[in-house]
């Protein structure tokens, strides 16, 4: 429809205080919204089904399953929003205790994390890396046709330079630095090693009572923050 100039400027003010003013977000499950919602006011991730009347955890959902789809969909949100802090914290869920992606993501899920974000993006390289390190072979043959491009595109280049370079190692994802899968802005700043001063689960020492903090761990250096305890729902 044209909108004649005059038309627009000769507008009552009345009527211009009449139209909606609502910010529109691209289509976002509404269970979804509501757990972004409990994370900005509590700083908490509450991995809940819809209405939050149930917590997901490894009793009612042993391999993960929702979990990973419920933290995949948050992280598209995030994305959306440019919440680099959301996108980080989800990263330490997936790769912390629970190593949601070591319980073999389903092809569904995974379709959904490419489907929601760039293959570029740290949450659809953390996949590809835990299935470089380790990935069932009946899975694949099976699941081959129907997984996105940009995975089997990343698994396959990884296999080239693995088999190319004798002299790698594939590492599991959760015993590297953390902070390889974060992403860093003007706000979230790694640390001259790139690591956030954070190490992977099996690599942790937990901080002892009276010692002098590292720089690293000095929240006044702008690194991103130590990790968080979690639980089976909670960041």
């Amino acid at each position: 429809m044209t909108s004649h100039r005059g038309i627009t400027h000769k507008t009552p003010a009345r009527v211009k205080e009449s139209y909606e003013k609502v910010a529109r977000l691209p289509e976002v499950d509404a269970g979804i919204f509501q757990i972004y919602i409990t994370y900005v006011y509590s700083g908490n991730i509450v991995i809940s089904k819809y209405g939050g009347e149930e917590v997901y955890s490894n009793d009612n959902d042993p391999e993960g399953i929702m979990r990973f789809q419920v933290l995949i969909q948050l992280y598209s949100l995030a994305n959306y929003l440019q919440d680099s802090n959301l996108k980080n914290k989800i990263i330490d869920y997936l790769m912390g205790p629970n190593e949601l992606p070591a319980l073999c993501p389903s092809t569904a899920t995974i379709n959904l994390a490419f489907a929601t974000n760039s293959v570029e993006s740290t949450l659809c390289q953390l996949l590809i890396d835990t299935s470089l390190y380790s990935c069932d072979p009946a899975i694949l043959k099976d699941e081959w046709y129907h997984l996105p491009e940009g995975f089997i595109r990343g698994l396959s280049l990884g296999w080239a330079e693995a088999s190319w370079n004798k002299g790698m190692t594939i590492e599991k994802p959760s015993t590297v630095a953390r902070c390889k899968y974060h992403e860093h802005d003007e706000e979230t700043l790694a640390d001259e090693e790139g690591t956030c001063g954070l190490r992977g689960v099996a690599k942790a020492t937990p901080k002892k009572k009276g010692r002098k903090p590292r720089n690293d761990e000095d929240e006044s250096t702008g690194a991103c923050a130590p990790l968080l305890r979690s639980s089976n729902t909670r960041l």
